[in-house]
């Protein structure tokens, strides 16, 4: 393997650790709804996209850019798998609960079983994309190529879908979305240490197998390790009510992640001869950031306080409307 693989793969695992020790320190601090968008935003994705773009597109050859180009497509439906990883944490612990109230026995089979439902999922996604991609590509290298290429557009219509499909599951299991505590104990240091190594492994191990292939090291790239670490340390130091009010707004804000992953395969590859320089990767970083968090992370903030504020008033009027009934019963009673 090249010695500049290597080298983005540590440089990109290190960024992401860092990135991934603040994340969980923003669900403690600002609570599960405002923590969870900020810790869902696609900071942890970027170093990521660099390094698989460096590693696999580092020749100008159309082969080798449409390759990239999958390795980001399948972060969208990768994305699937992690909101169903999330949501192992929200339903298994009241199956959980009735063989054990050992809090560490009951995180450690949520863990367990949220992982091995990944990797299941996972495994089928690379199967799939690689049934629906298999192809070798010949053609010019634009928008409407990526589009009608039977190679390329079975992944980009399913990462399109992908993307409706997690608004509707953000949006529908929002709905009746309510205040959540904010934490009142501090992160220890060592749980930012073990966040960080956990996640800047996976995406050391994403830039290694991108290099041998796109669609597991564009999936590997997604590897709930920080959801995962986030998850647990939260729990552990704040309780289930803080790291669960954490769900719902972690799967709606990593819209933003899905959509840079999408817009980033595209608008990187625009800048042609220029796309392998600093100032093109950069620029394309900076603008796809800035369009993801502007379409879907500020507005998922506004729809969650909508959210809980309405819920909140509707609890308001049925207990208004529960009390004068508790008066009159106590009037007739002797």
């Amino acid at each position: 393997m090249e010695t500049s693989v290597i080298i983005s793969a540590i440089l990109s695992g290190i960024f992401s650790g860092l990135v991934a020790a603040l994340i969980s320190v923003g669900i403690e601090k600002f609570g599960g709804r405002v923590g969870g968008v900020l810790g869902s935003s696609p900071t942890t994705l970027i170093p990521a996209s660099i390094g698989l773009f460096t590693t696999i597109a580092s020749s100008m050859d159309l082969q080798s850019v449409v390759n990239f180009q999958k390795s980001m497509l399948v972060v969208c439906p990768a994305m699937i798998i992690n909101c169903l990883f999330l949501y192992c944490w929200k339903y298994f612990p009241n199956i959980y609960q009735r063989w054990t109230s050992n809090i560490y026995a009951l995180i450690t089979l949520i863990t367990l079983t949220s992982y091995l439902v990944w990797f299941i999922l996972a495994a089928c996604l690379v199967f799939l994309t690689r049934s629906i991609s298999a192809e070798t590509v010949n053609g010019d290298l634009s928008f409407t190529f990526i589009i009608t290429n039977g190679s390329v557009n079975a992944s980009f219509y399913l990462a399109l879908g992908s993307l409706v499909l997690q608004l509707l599951v953000g949006v529908l299991g929002s709905l009746n979305y309510k205040r959540t505590p904010k934490s009142t104990s501090k992160v220890p240091w060592w749980s930012n240490i073990v966040r960080g190594f956990a996640a800047g492994l996976a995406i050391f191990a994403a830039i290694l197998l991108g290099h041998i292939s796109p669609i597991i090291g564009g999936i590997t790239s997604l590897f709930p390790a920080i959801f995962g670490t986030a998850m647990i340390s939260v729990w552990l130091t704040s309780g289930s009510a803080v790291s669960m009010g954490a769900i719902e707004p972690m799967i709606l804000g990593s819209l933003s992640v899905s959509f840079f992953a999408f817009e980033f395969a595209f608008i990187l590859p625009l800048f042609n001869s220029w796309m392998h320089t600093g100032l093109a990767i950069t620029l394309a970083t900076i603008l796809c950031y800035v369009i993801s968090v502007t379409l879907f992370s500020f507005p998922i903030l506004k729809f969650l306080e909508w959210r809980t504020k309405l819920n909140s008033d509707n609890l308001e009027e049925e207990v208004a409307i529960e009390e004068p009934e508790d008066k009159t019963d106590d009037e007739k009673s002797p």
